[in-house]
């Protein structure tokens, strides 16, 4: 009887508890978006992420959920995402209110910085109580170098074929492509075909338009859509698609992308693919093997994807023929874009630069049947070998299983750590204070013969030393929070205004900042994917360790630091876009192949300090320049970069800052002349090879109203906030002399799978004593001849490189055969007529005559001149 009663009062007990605090909606892990249910409110939350559930760690994700009140009342909570990390987790917040009978859909943009691999979202309603809690275990597509590809097309099953080799398309629609830049962050390209443009609302086409200036590359495809393509597209990237459309047989094949080249472009991707495979099976068991314990999923699998895609069998390679389709052809043009595929007198094909992206044009509609092989795998080529500079470094990065961050964290303004005290010495009064209390205070009371006084004078010192320790620390004690930023404004085509925040606390209290406009704000920190050491798993996934809030309501966004670590700064991002009403430079610069000269005249309203002028990959020292003065290049500072080595001469960049590294600001100024280096780097790491000015902005002239400026002028309001600016700001330079018009270098033209000018072992350099490579140059570009001029080829610095020692061959078109051209005349003409395809590609062969004896050769410098436009 005893133990029944007590069976009773257990379950009565847990019926109590059971109502007083209704079950939150919890479910095992998953990979898939699923339909969340609070009986107690009535409501169902749908969630996606990423483009079909799946993210790349390094890159942003957008988290969605679509929230249906099915109650009898106004729900109104919070949306909560968490994406855990192995540290320093951040909680995403967005105020919700959703009426009776109706839903909503909202949306976080959230980096996926390691790949812990874990999404937890939350619903709570008004009172803080949690309703609805699900986690889902993410998809990575990191490590297999596939190309992203969204697709926006009425026709779905007409490019089913892009779903081959290293493309892998994401299919999208006027509901599912988001309308902020960040969230098509895991898209390597965007593909348009046979859709109308107009369905999109203003705020996608904007997306669209940013992203590709962040790195995206745009495919535009003619057809039926033609007049909505150009109205969306035409005069912001100039394309251009002509009105009548001709019928024509083609193959889409080129005398660089022929039959042969297909074929082993299929066999290289497969070879890669099983590499892949055996890496990922072995770093999968080495992780399981060092997981012990834990809430992490044991099928680690499911983390890496599933990259399962058609194999090609040796017989269906073998059979590949060069195929020929009729199509609709129209006839196309893109400002500043190179032939890719250039077929019967006719552009098939073109791509150009836009900012740090691409965007490509086809001039047919690119939708095949499933026999049409050859022609698939041409196009699929083309797409993936032409994607951005800075999308081929991220999934060349990708591939290899970690992820590097641009390092700017480590340059956020750091003057105000100068008032945090300097243990150093404390140390020393701590010393002094051990020793005066011992041995001095005892041999002094003992040649005295007043040991009676040891306690006595103990306690004096004491105090006396305290009173020191206090009055050492006045003028460096820190009782309020403060704020420090580096802000990025990048006034040329990319337009981007980023300033990276953080803030520090001299005690562990909560403190929190309201402000009052929706700023695009995301988490910085410095964790790292745990592949990067394959050896060692994350065992634990703790949700709870969360330090840092962004929360989103309808006036603004609130910013909470929690039980962080005194002085341990916390750091945020705002990601906006320049006002490009502000100012330029105007002048007069002139470049022909020897200096620059001419006149530049800051039309800004602030001052520039420290700037260095880069035209056409000359370094040049300008100093100073205040708003309204004019400058004269005459005699200036003036060095070539032979390469990116350069940039880490040890005088090089000092030199143009004038910023020593030594003495008591030397801490400082490194920190500085490395935001340089990276500002400078990157413009020709990304392919970018802009004319520009970079310098530090002088914030005691300047005023603005621009997003970055109304961020970190609410920020100053709250708490004292100091930092430092730089920016980046177009210049023009007149090449034309006479009749024609000089290009520095065919650097930029260089066509060969994932190189560029920046990276460390791609086609600037030579590690073998002979290396063969094409340049594909502009459709427009009639070029009469080449050079070698012997100002840009001048002996490096870096002890790691050597000068190029050898023989240039050029590649007759007519002859078929390699022509020698230079080996020491420098400064000669070189006529182009015979070395030119129809298709304005040139193909060169570099002969290292001398062994090879540091890391690697520097190729020449090689110019053009072209008719002038």
């Amino acid at each position: 009887m005893k133990k029944i009663t007590i069976l009773i009062s257990v379950l009565l007990l847990c019926m109590a508890f059971s109502w007083i605090f209704p079950a939150t909606v919890r479910a095992g892990n998953d990979t898939q978006g699923k339909v969340l249910t609070d009986r107690e409110d009535n409501l169902t939350l749908q969630v996606t992420y990423g483009y079909d559930n799946t993210v790349k760690y390094g890159r942003y994700t957008e988290v969605t959920g679509i929230i249906q009140n099915n109650g009898k009342k106004t729900f109104t909570g919070t949306f909560q995402c968490l994406i855990p990390k192995s540290k320093d987790n951040t909680l995403y917040k967005e105020s919700i209110r959703v009426k009776t009978g109706e839903s909503i859909k909202v949306s976080l943009v959230i980096p996926i910085i390691d790949d812990t691999g874990f999404l937890q979202v939350k619903l709570f309603n008004k009172n803080q109580k949690e309703v609805i809690e699900h986690k889902f275990q993410l998809i990575f597509g990191n490590y297999d170098k596939s190309v992203y590809a969204g697709v926006l097309t009425d026709k779905k099953e007409d490019l089913e074929y892009l779903n081959n080799l290293n493309l892998r398309p994401i299919y999208l629609n006027s509901d599912t492509l988001t309308d902020n830049f960040l969230g098509m962050d895991l898209l390597d390209v965007l593909i348009i075909n046979n859709f109308d443009t107009s369905k999109l609302k203003k705020e996608q086409l904007e997306a669209i338009k940013e992203w590709v200036y962040q790195g995206g590359t745009l495919v535009l495809t003619a057809g039926k859509y033609d007049t909505a393509i150009m109205a969306a597209f035409g005069e912001e990237f100039g394309v251009s698609i002509g009105n009548s459309r001709k019928s024509d047989n083609i193959s889409f094949q080129t005398e660089f992308s022929n039959l042969k080249t297909l074929k082993q472009y299929i066999n290289d991707y497969q070879k890669a693919k099983k590499i892949f495979y055996q890496d990922l099976s072995e770093k999968n068991q080495k992780t399981l093997t060092n997981s012990n314990i834990t809430n992490i999923n044991t099928n680690t699998g499911k983390l890496y994807g599933s990259y399962i895609t058609k194999e090609w069998s040796e017989e269906e390679i073998n059979a590949l023929k060069t195929e020929v389709i009729n199509k609709e052809v129209s006839d196309i043009a893109l400002e500043n874009g190179i032939s890719l595929v250039r077929e019967n007198q006719k552009e098939l094909m073109l791509c150009a630069k836009e900012g740090n992206g691409k965007v490509e044009l086809v001039a047919f509609d690119i939708a095949l049947e499933k026999d049409h092989k050859s022609i698939a795998v041409s196009l699929i080529k083309q797409i993936a070998d032409n994607i951005s500079e800075g999308k081929k470094n991220q999934l060349n990065n990708e591939y290899y299983g970690w992820y590097l961050s641009d390092g700017m964290m480590n340059n956020i303004a750091s003057k105000e750590a100068k008032k945090v005290p300097a243990t150093y010495k404390y140390v020393i009064i701590i010393g002094i204070y051990l020793l005066a209390s011992g041995p001095v205070t005892y041999l002094c009371l003992k040649r005295k013969k007043k040991q009676g006084y040891g306690l006595l004078s103990v306690t004096v010192l004491s105090v006396l030393f305290t009173m020191i320790m206090i009055l050492t620390g006045m003028d460096t004690r820190i009782t309020k929070p403060y704020a420090e930023y580096l802000r990025i404004k990048d006034y040329t085509q990319t337009g981007m205004d980023r300033v990276d925040l953080s803030f520090t606390m001299p005690s562990n209290y909560d403190y929190t900042l309201n402000l009052t406009k929706r700023f695009p704000l995301v988490e910085m920190s410095d964790a790292n994917p745990f592949t990067k050491d394959i050896t060692t798993a994350h065992s634990y996934i703790n949700y709870g360790n969360s330090n840092k809030t962004i929360a989103y309501n309808s006036s603004g966004v609130t910013l909470q630091v929690t039980d962080n670590t005194a002085f341990s700064p916390v750091y945020f991002q705002g990601n906006f876009k320049t006002e490009k009403q502000e100012g330029n430079f105007s002048g007069s610069l002139s470049h022909t192949g020897s200096s620059v000269s001419g006149t530049i005249r800051n039309e800004f309203n602030f001052d520039i300090t420290h700037a260095i002028l880069l035209c056409d990959e000359h370094l040049i020292d300008i100093g100073e320049i205040k708003s309204g003065q004019v400058i004269t290049l005459n005699n200036t500072n003036d060095n070539y970069i032979n390469s990116i080595d350069d940039l880490y001469n040890d005088k090089l960049i000092k030199e143009l800052t004038a910023l020593p590294e030594e003495g008591k600001d030397r801490n400082e100024n490194a920190r500085l002349n490395q935001l340089f280096i990276t500002m400078i780097e990157n413009n020709y790491s990304q392919g970018e090879f802009d004319n520009c000015i970079i310098g530090f902005q002088n914030n005691d002239t300047f005023s603005s109203t621009g997003d970055g400026d109304e961020f970190i002028s609410q920020v100053a309001s709250l708490m004292q906030t100091k930092g430092i600016e730089i920016v980046k700001i177009p210049v023009k330079v007149d090449n034309k002399l006479d009749n024609e018009e000089f290009v520095s270098s065919i650097d930029p033209y260089i066509q060969l799978d994932g190189s560029n000018m920046g990276t460390y072992y791609t086609s600037r350099y030579m590690s073998n004593d002979s290396v063969l490579l094409t340049y594909q140059f502009p459709a427009g570009d009639k070029i009469k001849n080449f050079t070698v001029l012997k100002d840009q080829n001048s002996k490096s610095n870096n002890k790691y490189v050597q000068n190029f020692n050898g023989t240039v061959y050029f590649l007759n078109v007519d002859t078929g055969k390699y022509e020698e051209v230079f080996t020491d005349n420098y400064d000669m003409k070189i006529n182009a007529a015979k070395y030119l395809t129809e298709n304005n590609s040139l193909t060169v062969r570099y002969r290292q005559d001398s062994a090879i004896q540091n890391y690697q050769v520097i190729l020449p410098h090689i110019s053009y001149w072209k008719e002038a436009n």
